[in-house]
């Protein structure tokens, strides 16, 4: 293998300089029609109203099964308490 030819690793900083050129060529090649922001927005406020739907059905569960434990366990703990008495 000594005597095998590599080709250098580029730095990190040539790597990064390579990457954001290619990336801008490619934005400037993108062509985006005039109302695309606002359908962006639309899509991502309607995913917001439902992900708030679901962590709020989410936080009700949470909140149910924390209220039924603090109930509940008091109840287990002292059953199992007189049945050794």
């Amino acid at each position: 293998m000594s005597g095998e030819h590599r080709r250098p690793e580029p730095s990190d900083d040539e790597t990064a300089a390579r990457l954001r050129d290619a990336l801008h060529h490619h934005a400037d090649a993108v062509t985006t029609s005039p109302d695309a922001l606002q359908r962006i927005r639309a899509r991502t406020h309607c995913r917001r109203r439902s992900g708030v739907l679901r962590n709020g059905g989410l936080i009700a569960a949470t909140a149910a099964a924390a209220v039924a434990a603090i109930v509940l366990v008091p109840r287990v703990l002292s059953s199992h308490g007189n049945e050794h008495h």
